[in-house]
């Protein structure tokens, strides 16, 4: 059984080559810790990020985001045992386009690529 966590607009977006988690998401981050402590289930932590780089710094890149919710989750209460994974992606599972039809870059396509996944498991 599984249940995906909906922050926000389904997501909890980085910048460019960045794994820090934005002071924007913290609310949504302890709504989040209260969802997963209410639940019966554990939470597993998906990161991901856009085509740009290489596919091995991408996969690092992915897991340094899912780290970081991590450890924001466990400073907002959650503990070790509420946490069945954590695990980066790279560019592998994107939700948008990373280049227009054309070939040319997408900026906005990318941008919702970085990302990470909450989602509940048993």
């Amino acid at each position: 059984e599984k249940k995906v966590i909906r922050l926000g607009e389904d997501k909890l977006y980085f910048d460019f080559d960045d794994s820090r988690v934005k002071p924007e998401y913290y609310g949504e981050l302890r709504d989040a810790v209260k969802v997963i402590k209410n639940s019966s289930m554990r939470v597993d932590i998906t990161g991901h990020t856009d085509s740009k780089g290489s596919a091995e710094y991408n996969e690092k890149l992915s897991l340094r985001r899912a780290e970081a919710v991590k450890v924001k989750l466990l400073e907002f209460g959650l503990s070790e045992s509420d946490i069945a994974g954590v695990r980066g992606v790279g560019e592998n599972s994107p939700i948008a386009p990373n280049t227009k039809s054309d070939g040319s870059d997408n900026p906005t396509g990318r941008a919702v690529n970085r990302r990470i996944e909450l989602e509940l498991v048993k």
